[in-house]
């Protein structure tokens, strides 16, 4: 019997969508096999961290589970303190007072935290730094994708603005990228943007899908910050103001990377510290129970009695289930103290705390 070219071109054309099948089969296998179960009780033990700088020192929760950020200001000194730290695969990766530049305008903070952490991939031309609110949720985001995708664009400047203006990529004058408070993510698959996008309406970011030849990305910005008009209204004299700082802190990064490599750069700035388990005196420890419906960023501030905004801290982002926040309070001095805690910006509760 004669082999027909007829039957060839069949089997040519069945062999690759065979294989495209089975490929698309075991993606779905493992998506699945990596999935949480949203229904499993969370477990969380507790894990310290140390930052000292003018005497200061406090911990917080954080999940072993879960990704978990959290982001600190405080005002107990002349110049304020600033941390930020991440817990990827129970590991922390804290970024001290080096990585993190406070910009100022009008008695108002709009500090800036380096991005140069190892586990998030992003194209190396940007300029590495985003509002220390906001990559709070930028990091929940990256970790419901696995930090498969790429950040492709953060803090831009006002001359990169109308740079992209006059090619078409823009049609505003301002952007919040001028303020760190917006970031591109690149190089997803359809079902990641799909998560993205519906996790995005829970925690109050917009999502925009955009761009064109081989360059479509999603466009991701904090609206709560966005809305600020008197950051909108002074964005101009603001992002000058941190690209200045950023300048002079890239002068001292670029010396560096002169004679040691990034990786070596990365690992001296954001060491991975190990899972520490410990028990605290109970007596300086603050413990505050709440549940959430959804995915939220905590926002606590802590009063003196004279009324003396002392320490905000932002931390999250807590997933909606029943949730604790631990703080060691031995970075205060001793007395009475009030705590609020939003939501945002939606309050809460009101708590007395002693720091004995």
């Amino acid at each position: 019997m004669r082999f027909k070219w007829r039957t060839l071109r069949l089997i040519l054309i069945l062999i690759p969508l065979l294989i495209a099948v089975g490929i698309s089969y075991i993606i779905f296998v493992y998506n699945c096999n990596n999935s949480s179960n949203e229904n499993e009780p969370v477990k969380r033990k507790l894990t310290e961290w140390n930052y000292t700088r003018n005497f200061h020192k406090y911990s917080i929760e954080i999940p072993t589970q879960d990704n978990f950020s959290f982001y600190a200001e405080f005002n107990t000194s002349t110049n304020p303190n600033f941390y930020f730290a991440t817990n990827i695969d129970s590991f922390l990766y804290p970024a001290g007072e080096n990585q993190i530049i406070p910009v100022v305008y009008k008695n108002k903070n709009y500090t800036l935290v380096n991005i140069n952490f190892p586990f998030l991939n992003r194209k190396e031309n940007i300029v590495p730094y985003l509002n220390g609110i906001y990559l709070i949720k930028v990091i929940h985001l990256y970790d419901l994708v696995k930090f498969r995708t790429f950040l492709t664009d953060a803090l831009r400047t006002y001359k990169d603005q109308m740079k992209y203006n006059r090619r078409g990529w823009s049609t505003v004058d301002k952007s919040p990228h001028m303020a760190g408070i917006a970031s591109d993510m690149g190089r997803y698959f359809g079902t990641e943007r799909k998560i993205i996008e519906e996790e995005c309406e829970k925690i109050g970011l917009k999502f925009m899908q955009h761009g064109g030849r081989g360059n479509i990305h999603i466009h991701l910005q904090d609206n709560s910050l966005w809305h600020n008009k008197e950051l909108v209204n002074n964005l101009v004299e603001i992002s000058n103001e941190m690209h200045i700082k950023v300048e002079k802190q890239n002068n001292i990064i670029t010396g560096y990377e002169k004679t040691e490599s990034r990786k070596l750069y990365i690992e001296n700035y954001f060491k991975k510290y190990g899972k520490i388990i410990t028990s605290f005196d109970g007596s300086n420890i603050y413990k505050f129970n709440f549940y959430t419906y959804k995915p939220v960023v905590l926002k606590s501030e802590i009063y003196n009695d004279m009324g003396i905004n002392v320490a905000t801290l932002y931390s999250g982002v807590y997933k909606n289930n029943r949730n604790i926040f631990l703080l060691d309070l031995n970075f205060l001095r001793q007395g009475v103290y009030k705590i609020k805690h939003y939501f945002c910006s939606r309050f809460i509760k009101v708590e007395i705390i002693k720091r004995f």
